[in-house]
């Protein structure tokens, strides 16, 4: 818990940080209270999903928009995979993400197709509050460090247009910036351990961890949303890696019982 700013006003910013942070911690959440109740009572009851509403609340008040639309499409998922079993893995989820990510993040299609729409309807602005103009920065002083990246230091925030930016706002390009291209190939190859693991379960559970870990991708999209101090997010990856033994353990258990 720290003292943050919101322009010139001084804030409390509380345990879950402050409102793009909550969203962060907010979305694992989401997805521990529905992987609990499924592996303990192999279905989504009621007050877990009156549970759920009450976090995406939490969003909704935090003034998240992204965090409170994945936050909905996260439980929406569950509810239809638990009517009419809509199974998506994630090798197709990802699949999806990579083509959001290229449109987003490198061609800019919301400065382009969208920009109507952001600015007119939304009233919004295309740099998404500055967003691209840091991964534009980012972007051009990579190629000077990249096979080790920069550290964590104060780099950005040393050289960046906008006012108090001490990070890259993307989660891929926050791990390419500070490790290089090394940090980056060992992300890799965490996640395709866990995407192997995922794969190869065939249960509820897999396809909640799935939909869960796809929908974080979309926040660090505009967040650096992997870093070590995101809990959440590594507590989905560990237990991702580990859903074998958590399926094994549970049928034997049902077993015993």
């Amino acid at each position: 818990m720290y003292i943050g700013y919101q322009g010139s006003q001084k804030v409390f910013v509380g345990t879950f940080e402050s409102r793009n942070g909550i969203s962060m911690v907010m979305i694992p959440a989401i997805a521990f209270i529905l992987i609990r109740s499924e592996y303990i009572y192999e279905k989504v009851r009621n007050k877990d999903i009156l549970l759920c509403f009450m976090v995406l609340i939490i969003i909704l008040l935090s003034k998240s928009s992204t965090g409170f639309i994945v936050g909905s499409l996260l439980v929406i998922y569950v509810l239809l995979l638990k009517k009419i079993k809509i199974k998506l893995n994630i090798n197709k989820l990802m699949s999806i993400y990579t083509i959001i990510y290229t449109q987003v993040v490198i061609f800019r299609i919301q400065e382009t197709v969208f920009r109507g729409f952001i600015e007119n309807t939304l009233q919004k602005n295309v740099t998404l509050t500055g967003r691209t103009l840091i991964w534009d920065f980012i972007m051009k002083i990579i190629p000077n460090s990249l096979i080790f990246g920069y550290g964590r230091n104060d780099i950005i925030a040393q050289n960046a247009i906008i006012r108090d930016v001490t990070e890259a706002h993307n989660g891929l390009l926050e791990i390419l910036l500070c490790t290089g291209i090394i940090g980056l190939f060992v992300f890799i190859l965490i996640l395709l351990n866990v995407f192997k693991a995922l794969n190869k379960s065939n249960s509820k559970i897999s396809y909640i961890l799935s939909m869960a870990i796809f929908l974080y991708f979309c926040i660090a999209l505009t967040e650096s949303a992997f870093t070590y101090t995101k809990i959440g997010f590594w507590i989905l990856i560990i237990i991702s890696s580990n859903i074998e033994k958590i399926i094994k353990q549970k049928d034997n258990l049902e077993y015993q019982i």
